[in-house]
């Protein structure tokens, strides 16, 4: 892989792993072996390139304890000396994965701007299908066990999530890895409701998770969520701390149309923010923000 390749957009980072796997190294070596993967991803070449002075200097450190670490990492074969420079062998499948990815991404979006192109044209589905293609002939390629795959699939896949892509500009959004929306809704409203005594949600699936996406979709993504829990979690009578009042906000509450509105327009007083006890540190940075 050489330096001119697409440079990765997001690397997945498994912390538990990279604390396993550095866990012989003294701070000083861990530190140099983390500064060499980010320069690889950076470069998106697994060849650290340049001189002992130049790469002390990348990883913030004498030239003595760069050549220290650099000898141990050696010796751990976390780390190969070649004619080119520093090869970090932990980088290489990650920034395959990532060319690979991108690649596809790109692809993606080139059919399906042609669908639409097409479509656009009064073209039918059939005539679309077999110009698509014809102009995109790698319809199938062998997989890894030398088997073939339809790539169809994958192209509406990529046609349904990507949306408009102009040149090589992309939507730098993980679509492989990393929480959904949904997953991260669900992970706000439990952490807060853990901190005002509400109750935590246990499954998100049927209903419960189509009514989420409306909601989110209804507030504008993840941030508009957030700020409707924001209120649930300033709302005294929500979170059940009104004397003779007996009841507190769930999630199916603030999934139904007509109580996310009032808690949005802050219908449910008295308020924590307005004279009211504080709220956890966590709400009150989000009612700043």
């Amino acid at each position: 892989m050489a330096g001119d390749q697409a440079r990765p957009d997001w690397i997945k980072f498994e912390p538990a792993r990279w604390m396993a796997g550095t866990a012989e190294l003294d701070a000083t070596t861990e530190f140099v072996f983390f500064r060499l993967c980010l320069v690889a991803y950076e470069k998106a070449d697994p060849v650290v390139a340049g001189s002992d002075k130049r790469n002390a200097m990348r990883c913030k450190v004498s030239i003595e304890d760069y050549r220290d670490a650099l000898e141990l990492l050696v010796e751990l074969e976390k780390v190969t000396i070649t004619e080119n420079g520093v090869l970090v062998h932990s980088t290489e499948g990650r920034l395959r994965d990532s060319v690979s990815r991108i690649s596809a991404r790109q692809r993606g979006a080139a059919i399906a701007r042609r669908r639409r192109e097409l479509k656009f044209a009064g073209k039918k589905p059939a005539e679309i299908d077999l110009m698509i293609s014809k102009e995109f002939p790698d319809d199938q390629s062998d997989d890894q066990n030398g088997n073939k795959t339809d790539k169809k699939k994958t192209d509406k896949q990529e046609e349904d999530t990507q949306g408009e892509c102009e040149g090589e500009q992309l939507e730098l959004v993980p679509t492989d890895d990393g929480p959904s929306e949904v997953e991260r809704a669900v992970t706000f409203w439990n952490e807060a409701a853990a901190d005002h005594g509400l109750s935590k949600v246990q499954t998100i699936k049927g209903d419960r998770e189509k009514k989420l996406k409306a909601r989110l979709e209804e507030l504008g993504g993840i941030t508009g969520w957030e700020f409707a829990v924001a209120n649930v979690m300033d709302s005294l009578f929500l979170c059940g701390q009104v004397p003779g009042k007996d009841w507190k906000a769930t999630f199916d509450f603030l999934l139904q149309p007509k109580s996310l509105t009032k808690v949005m327009e802050r219908s449910y007083p008295p308020y924590r923010s307005e004279g009211g006890p504080k709220g956890s540190a966590t709400m009150n940075a989000i009612r700043g923000i």
